[in-house]
């Protein structure tokens, strides 16, 4: 490996190599995570405001974190997983009076390690109809059973959401478009 293909880490040899095991077939559930957290003194994601908990990049603390480990209390489901972003397409998106469609993609900003948009293609219920971009944040709740996407949006502003031409970019003016027509502010306010 040349040196300009190496990825620094701020880890010992020792540490990795006591690690937890890892199944690589099946989801990561929660308490894999916490375990993982806890290992690497990592802080949790999911108890923060931001996007990467208590920080803006996904860096992890030096030092554990007091009153991130939830205990045996069992504050967060056992079943919950982390799934691949893939598993998502074809998944039913119900808005909150009717479906609006199936998930035919996904954007991702790769600045910030986040997937930004669901696109939706209509077609199930508007004949002809479009593929539109309905924001992550937009999202009431997965039902990972039903395969299906509850958002908080109606099928009526679906309707007249700026029409998703496949591109490699989403700029910011097509951005503020989408985000005026479903009377939402933007992430980046």
């Amino acid at each position: 490996m040349r040196w300009d293909d190496a990825i620094d880490v701020a880890l010992t040899r020792r540490l990795v190599r006591t690690s937890p095991a890892l199944d690589i077939d099946r989801p990561v559930s929660r308490e894999q995570e916490q375990e993982f957290q806890r290992h690497y003194h990592y802080p949790a994601y999911w108890d923060g405001g931001g996007l990467w908990a208590l920080g803006a990049a996904p860096y992890p603390s030096v030092a554990p974190l007091p009153g991130v480990d939830r205990g045996a209390a069992g504050a967060y489901p056992v079943d919950m997983q982390l799934r691949s972003s893939g598993q998502m397409e074809g998944f039913e998106v119900q808005a909150v009076d009717q479906d609006i469609g199936e998930v035919d993609d996904l954007v991702f900003d790769d600045e910030n390690w986040v997937i930004r948009y669901l696109v939706v293609d209509t077609q199930s219920w508007w004949p002809g109809g479009p593929k539109v971009l309905v924001g992550q944040h937009w999202i009431d709740r997965i039902d990972w059973a039903r395969q299906q996407i509850h958002v908080k949006l109606t099928r009526e502003q679906v309707k007249h959401s700026p029409v998703y031409q496949d591109a490699p970019a989403i700029h910011r003016k097509d951005e503020v478009l989408l985000h005026r027509n479903y009377l939402r502010r933007g992430y980046w306010a």
